[in-house]
């Protein structure tokens, strides 16, 4: 289960769309990684390069450029703005 903290409401600006991100931390588990616990153990497997499954995660994931601590913000909010509320 997720919780979702409300820490404050703000007044609509007229220049501010919504909805915004304003912080977040980590990259999304990429499709199909097998849930949760498939997520663990694919970081576990990069993190190790003497793991049996070390280099299918990486080609898997196209190369070593997989970053799980990654957070883009902007590129977050360029993919909110494109919603359609």
């Amino acid at each position: 289960m997720r919780d979702l903290w409300v820490e404050r409401v703000i007044k609509d600006e007229p220049d501010l769309r919504f909805p915004v991100c304003i912080d977040g931390a980590g990259a999304c588990p990429p499709e199909d990684s097998g849930g949760i616990w498939g997520y663990q153990r694919m970081l576990e497997a990069l993190k190790n390069p003497a793991d049996e499954e070390h280099e299918i995660y990486v080609d898997w994931l196209g190369g070593s450029r997989f970053d799980p601590a990654a957070f883009d913000l902007a590129r977050v909010n360029r993919r909110l703005k494109k919603l359609k509320f």
